[in-house]
């Protein structure tokens, strides 16, 4: 063996010949799966719909040869980083969560990594995320914003990076945004309470400013002023940093009077059901309870009651399509998507 220039062997027993095995690349995949390297290209980039028994043989010759695609040279060849940055508010929250899950679900099949960042609900964390994550960085950027209007935004934003918001809408925002539309199913959710006697109904919200809380409280207030009932703002209460267990609001509304409350979202539900259980407080015999569950949520978890349902596959799926489309060049694809829940009544 012979020291180099730098006094490191050519050759040593962390180099000798033979100790590194030589990586496969896409020839070698279709060579063992017999077909061309182009079909193996097309079933890795999901460019051209290949016949199933076909993708069967080439998934089992990368997996044989433990193939990886070579990110790196995909991208000096595309010009993209298959990278997509999703910028959630709080990830412990299960509808934001499920949301993550399901989009992630989706961009794999298209050979997209998904890079998350929590904001933790400050809006300083947002705007710093979306100018790192506009720098270059990803392909394209989902939000899920905490801000109110656009144009507390545009600075943090590069013009040429494809961006589409989730889940909230803002003021002023040109881009395309998922929304889901809780209005209907809240209202009827709430008459159906008042028309079954429920006339003391408390009211549980998350953070006031943003879209969607805004629109569930105007159609609890909406189903009120129907029935000749007046608002009361002292069996409101929205959601404290201080008590993420909503502890104190619960026992707040029962001690108002409240034959009934109207969580907002489900980790609200949940805090109600848990509250309820611990305090030996019978749901629906003591109080009735308006919540939120998705088609994932485990039904025996929640008593009888009423909820609100939303298709997060829905709005998962919408939403990772949508931003492939927009980073493929498509850049108006009209406007929002707007996602209706529906309401489940268990009794």
């Amino acid at each position: 063996m012979v020291l180099d220039k730098l006094g490191f062997y050519t050759k040593d027993i962390f180099m000798s010949e033979g100790s590194i095995p030589k990586r496969a690349n896409m020839h070698d995949v279709a060579r063992k799966a017999g077909v061309s390297v182009a079909t193996v290209s097309h079933v890795i980039n999901h460019t051209r719909k290949v016949n199933p028994e076909t993708i069967e043989k080439v998934e089992l010759a990368i997996s044989e040869l433990h193939y990886t695609p070579n990110t790196l040279a995909r991208g000096f060849k595309t010009g993209r980083r298959f990278l997509i940055g999703l910028i959630a508010p709080n990830i412990s929250n299960q509808f934001i969560s499920r949301i993550i899950e399901e989009t992630e679900s989706i961009l794999t099949k298209f050979g997209y990594h998904l890079l998350i960042a929590n904001t933790q609900d400050q809006a300083e964390i947002e705007k710093d995320t979306l100018r790192f994550f506009s720098s270059g960085l990803v392909d394209g950027i989902l939000v899920a914003s905490i801000l109110q209007d656009f144009d507390e935004l545009k600075a943090y934003i590069s013009p040429d990076i494809p961006i589409v918001f989730l889940d909230r809408t803002l003021r002023n925002n040109p881009n395309d945004t998922v929304i889901m539309s809780d209005y209907s199913s809240m209202k009827k959710g709430v008459s159906y309470l008042i028309e079954k006697g429920f006339k003391r109904i408390g009211y549980i919200a998350d953070n006031p400013k943003i879209s969607t809380t805004q629109e569930r409280l105007k159609a609890y207030q909406d189903s009120l002023k129907e029935f000749d009932i007046i608002f009361d703002d002292s069996i409101v209460f929205f959601n404290a940093d201080s008590d993420k267990s909503n502890r104190d609001q619960i026992q707040a509304l029962l001690q108002a009077g409240c034959n009934a409350i109207v969580a907002s979202n489900e980790m609200i539900t949940t805090n109600i059901v848990l509250f309820c259980r611990n305090k030996g407080i019978k749901i629906p015999q003591e109080i009735f309870l308006l919540g939120y569950k998705d088609n994932s949520s485990i039904d025996e978890f929640y008593p009888e009651g009423i909820y609100i349902k939303q298709p997060v596959e829905q709005i998962g799926k919408t939403a990772a399509l949508r931003i492939l489309k927009k980073i493929s060049g498509k850049t108006s694809l009209g406007g929002d998507i707007i996602i209706k829940s529906s309401l489940q009544i268990d009794e």
